[in-house]
């Protein structure tokens, strides 16, 4: 379970103690200081924090340096105003650079199935379809695409390498 509250303040990661989360975002764009503030508060409750890379001017560089700084997770992540704007702005063009320069687990938020089956054959260990599935025009078939994404064999198989991704990766002894 995750909390996605893209934050920009690292203070809130103490509110998810206790209530089931495993994992917590903070956006990338935050300050290093809410940045270190939110992997200390991971490390000292259990949670694994995930530093979201949306709106990083590189986020290359930006994974590097969260990396660097502890980060469990980097995510890779345009959200659905930007896309709307640009449709050219893609994780999965990302994927590969950001999976070989760090060694975390890489998150990649996409619009589609399509663009899902897409990043994880790119090497993305977490898969994150939000916007089409919450308010898109066919959020009615989110039964249908989870249903899709669970019989599908490589993004069911994408569930066991994220699982082992977190086990083979954790820093902040958080619990699995």
């Amino acid at each position: 379970m995750t909390t996605e509250a893209i934050q920009l303040e690292a203070g809130y990661h103490d509110s998810q103690t206790g209530k089931g989360g495993h994992l917590a975002s903070i956006c990338g764009v935050a300050s290093d200081a809410s940045i270190r503030c939110a992997i200390k508060a991971g490390r000292e409750s259990g949670i694994r924090i995930v530093v979201d890379l949306y709106a990083a001017p590189n986020m290359v560089e930006r994974a590097c340096e969260v990396e660097a700084m502890g980060a469990d997770v980097v995510y890779i992540h345009f959200g659905s105003d930007a896309r709307a704007e640009d449709p050219s702005q893609d994780t999965v063009g990302l994927v590969p650079t950001i999976r070989a320069a760090v060694r975390v687990p890489v998150g990649a938020s996409t619009f589609d199935v399509d663009g899902g089956a897409a990043a994880v054959r790119a090497g993305a260990d977490i898969l994150v379809i939000g916007h089409p599935l919450i308010i898109g025009p066919d959020s009615n078939v989110m039964t249908h695409w989870r249903s899709m994404f669970i019989g599908h064999e490589k993004l069911s198989d994408c569930a066991s390498r994220v699982r082992a991704a977190m086990i083979g990766h954790n820093p902040s002894g958080a619990k699995n």
